[in-house]
């Protein structure tokens, strides 16, 4: 991937988590997307983006956890908090009806490190407690309550502001190379910034991917792959356990050598954007809306805590402003594919 941060992150990656990185439940991640099976279609932003992992995205959080704490306990747990991870990722929640929160497919990490012999060896072999690893929301450097900043939120922003043309690779250094480890306004750990206005950029920057990640042709598409997926599994191509041990290239080219779910895939690839509508038109209704899908779904939003001033929504009345318009704008509409 052309924009890999990890080098910007740290210097060089721990012995300890280079071991970890090799095991198969990791390096699965390295073939299961972060953008969710978007990527496969022919969307406008989908054609020109860079291949970014789970894999690319777990190395780079648990790098930032280690430059900023220096603790193989808080680095394995972010470089696990990916590991369960089903192919097409957040899609796999929209099948199990979780739009809001996308958590749904976050409850089996603990059952991958503790089945992996690999993994549970190599932690043993470093004095690494597997309790101490398994649910990395504990670590708030790690992860925290949105909106504040933790090394998960702070790595797909920096590379998904390059991939997404947002910004470019010397505009993220700026953003990093401006953080610290200290305290927020509730006395909690939080990766902080050093100065307003760097702050105010990432945030700008940031909120710019948020849009990208709940507009109406990423919502859609992941719903219509969720309604393919659904439909493999109901028609035993491929099962639940499949989604969470197979990777995506296998699990597409079983859609490939069905008959019919070759055409239905190739469908969905075709797809290249979205058209909306506040009412069904003529000839569809609720119960038979055809490809028309009305969605609501999570919005995502970052607001920095710059060390011994505020949040940027507190410091920028404009930043707060931008914030509030995203949050309200409405979903409350009928979305069908060009």
């Amino acid at each position: 991937m052309p924009f890999k941060l990890h080098s910007l992150y740290h210097s060089s990656i721990p012995s300890f988590m280079a071991q970890l990185i090799e095991t198969p439940p990791m390096q699965r991640l390295d073939r299961v997307g972060m953008n969710c099976g978007c990527e496969y279609t022919k969307s406008p932003l989908a054609v020109r983006l860079h291949p970014y992992s789970r894999l690319d995205h777990s190395i780079g959080a648990a790098l930032i956890v280690w430059h900023f704490t220096s603790s193989p306990e808080q680095t394995c747990a972010a470089l696990f908090h990916d590991i369960s991870t089903p192919c097409f990722a957040h899609t796999i929640d929209f099948m199990l009806g979780d739009y809001r929160r996308q958590e749904a497919t976050e409850g089996r990490t603990e059952q991958v490190i503790r089945s992996s012999s690999e993994l549970t060896g190599i932690l043993r072999k470093h004095g690494i407690s597997v309790s101490d690893v398994i649910n990395y929301h504990r670590y708030p450097i790690a992860d925290n309550d949105s909106p504040h900043l933790s090394s998960d939120r702070l790595e797909y922003s920096c590379s998904n502001t390059i991939n997404y043309g947002i910004g470019k690779r010397e505009d993220v250094v700026r953003f990093f190379t401006d953080i610290v480890k200290s305290v927020n306004e509730y006395s909690e750990e939080e990766l902080v910034f050093s100065h307003a206005d760097r702050a105010l950029e990432f945030a700008r920057a940031s909120l710019k991917c948020s849009h990208v990640y709940s507009c109406d042709t990423d919502r859609y598409t992941m719903q219509i792959l969720a309604e393919l997926v659904r439909k493999a599994i109901d028609e035993g191509l491929v099962s639940l356990e499949d989604l969470n041990t197979l990777t995506e290239d296998v699990l597409i080219q079983r859609f490939k050598d069905d008959n019919l779910f070759s055409k239905l895939w190739k469908d969905y690839c075709s797809v290249r954007g979205t058209r909306s509508s506040r009412t069904l038109p003529r000839g569809f209704s609720e119960e038979n809306p055809g490809q028309w899908r009305k969605l609501t779904v999570k919005k995502r939003f970052i607001d920095p805590y710059v060390k011994g001033l505020g949040r940027v929504t507190e410091l920028f009345p404009e930043y707060k402003a931008a914030v509030e318009a995203f949050l309200s704008e409405s979903m409350d509409y009928w979305i069908c594919r060009l």
